[in-house]
């Protein structure tokens, strides 16, 4: 990270760096439609020179909403929400916490800046593609009743997370102007980062040895989280049952079976084709997924 901040500022200092793409946040207001634009941005892409990346289903309906009141405690970003079926067509949406009227002034001057460009476009094809095209598959692939019902959040964290590299690494960000993908690369990078001190500060938390509020200031000085954010990713860490790392052990586990994917097909092999047989499984759990893919 350190030697991509010296590319994006003449300082080099990660910190500034961090400060200044937060900096570039737009007024609330604005911000749905530029979620919606990196939305809209990354599916054009994904239909033309992505292609060969993932199918995005015909019958699918996306768009940006802002977050349920029952949500906003939990959220402090945003996420996935799936909408209705409708006459065969599968809807979902990219859902943003909006500033309420109950946040301080400072509470909402702090919390804008997380809505800077860079962390709202890698967060959008975290949420759309990564949560509700994958759903989207699961309810056009899956039919028996049982399997239907049944969830994994290993599946679910995992393909999304995985997607955040795979775009960069797949060429997406070469439709983004130079400086643009250098600071969008550190958003991703900032956003793996977190997923880490997700899983030093529940475990350290359960052991006894990092109180809330260090916990809070951990992810402000590893990873430049605003205070607002971070407050709330601790409450849910405190509070969340589920077990970190689902993120990143996933995505070892996905990139694991693509390579048996790829060696057993070999030249037969495509991209596109190992995601849509991993994503037409539905949300098994990831060994139960590779048993049925690969036999093992």
């Amino acid at each position: 990270m350190a030697a991509l901040a010296a590319r994006i500022h003449p300082s080099g200092d990660l910190e500034r760096v961090w400060e200044l793409m937060k900096d570039e946040a737009p007024p609330w207001d604005e911000v749905p439609a530029m979620a919606r634009r990196y939305v809209e941005m990354a599916d054009e892409w994904l239909r033309g020179s992505g292609a060969h990346v993932v199918e995005i289903p015909e019958e699918f309906d996306y768009g940006v909403q802002i977050t349920s009141p029952m949500g906003r405690r939990i959220l402090s970003f945003g996420g996935a929400s799936y909408g209705p079926t409708v006459a065969g067509r599968i809807s979902g949406y990219y859902v943003l916490t909006p500033l309420e009227e109950r946040l301080t002034e400072a509470e909402k001057a702090s919390r804008i800046r997380s809505y800077n460009p860079y962390w709202t476009h890698v967060i959008s094809y975290h949420e759309w593609l990564g949560h509700n095209v994958q759903r989207a598959y699961a309810d056009a692939y899956v039919e028996r009743p049982m399997r239907r019902l049944f969830r994994s959040s290993y599946l679910s964290q995992a393909w999304s997370f995985y997607l955040e590299k795979l775009l960069e690494d797949e060429g997406y960000y070469a439709v983004l102007p130079h400086v643009e993908a250098l600071k969008t690369r550190m958003a991703r990078l900032q956003m793996r980062m977190w997923r880490v001190q997700r899983i030093l500060t529940k475990i350290r938390m359960a052991m006894g040895e990092m109180s809330f509020d260090e916990a809070v200031q951990a992810y402000v000085e590893k990873i430049g989280m605003e205070p607002s954010n971070a407050f709330i990713e601790v409450q849910r860490d405190s509070q969340s049952p589920s077990p970190p790392g689902r993120e990143i052990i996933g995505e070892r586990v996905i990139l694991e079976m693509r390579e048996a994917y790829r060696r057993r097909m070999g030249e037969h092999y495509r991209l596109r084709h190992f995601h849509q047989a991993l994503l037409r499984y539905g949300e098994l759990p990831l060994p139960t997924v590779r048993r049925l893919m690969l036999g093992d």
